[in-house]
């Protein structure tokens, strides 16, 4: 018999690439990523774009119950680089990841035995 009154939480992630967690009401894991990738945004941020692509160190967020992300659930449109947060937008990761595990009710996934 499983206890219903404590949440169950999933064992810590083996990867370093995670810069927070927010669990879930469900018990799951919301995780904001360290995450690289190409932009056209300038350095000053949103919405000024330049002309040529070029790579940022910025963030990214994911669900582990529900599988929702910050292009999906997010504050911004996903045309916004799909869920991809700037350098200097690593509060509003922290903040959109934070909503969602705030109203998500995701249990943890099953895991193989």
């Amino acid at each position: 018999m499983t206890d219903t009154t404590t949440p169950q939480t999933a064992e810590q992630p083996a990867t370093d690439n995670v810069a927070m967690q927010f669990l879930t009401q469900g018990g799951a894991r919301v995780e904001v990523y360290n995450h690289r990738f190409m932009t056209r945004y300038l350095p000053t941020g949103r919405p000024y774009v330049g002309d040529e692509a070029y790579e940022v160190d910025g963030f990214t967020w994911k669900c582990l119950g529900c599988d929702a992300n910050g292009k999906t659930d997010g504050h911004m449109p996903a045309f916004h680089d799909y869920g991809r947060y700037l350098p200097n937008e690593k509060t509003d990761a922290r903040r959109d990841a934070n909503k969602h595990a705030d109203k998500c009710r995701a249990l943890p996934k099953p895991t193989a035995a």
